[in-house]
């Protein structure tokens, strides 16, 4: 008799345990903001085309800068996203690389898009870039 309530007891617990993980990640909010520069790496581009490519669904969303050259994004938990600058003559400029995996509370992931970016795929936050990230960001691990 003992072991049965004990079953019932750790089944009930692994369901309310799913349930608030759950509840949890679809409360995650994490948002990327960043700026679009010059390839001087100064001065903001302004109606710089930037875009956002989940990885998995292939779903495109786009952000046009304005005259400080931000933009910002929404995005999903457990997802990667390809980020990038699109030149006037279509082609991509500067690449990011941008994974939410494991992401369980609500953040605001920082990047920069330059001009000069040659088109070379990194990841948020690589210390080599010439922006600063906070190094207590896990998310990124740039590769220029």
């Amino acid at each position: 008799m003992a072991a049965s309530t004990l079953i019932r007891t750790c089944i009930l617990s692994f369901f309310i345990m799913i349930a608030f993980i759950g509840s949890i990640s679809a409360d995650v909010k994490l948002v990327l903001i960043g700026v679009a520069f010059e390839k001087d790496e100064v001065t903001p581009l302004i109606n710089a085309k930037i875009e956002l490519v989940d990885v998995q669904t292939h779903q495109a969303k786009e952000f046009i800068t304005k005259e400080d050259g931000r933009f910002y994004f929404k995005l999903d938990i457990d997802r990667s996203y390809q980020l990038s600058l699109i030149g006037k003559n279509g082609e991509r400029e500067d690449n990011r690389l941008i994974n939410t995996e494991s992401k369980s509370a609500p953040e605001v992931l920082r990047t920069t898009l330059s001009s000069a970016g040659k088109g070379m795929l990194s990841r948020v936050g690589d210390n080599s870039k010439p922006y600063t990230v906070p190094s207590a960001v896990p998310y990124a691990t740039p590769n220029r």
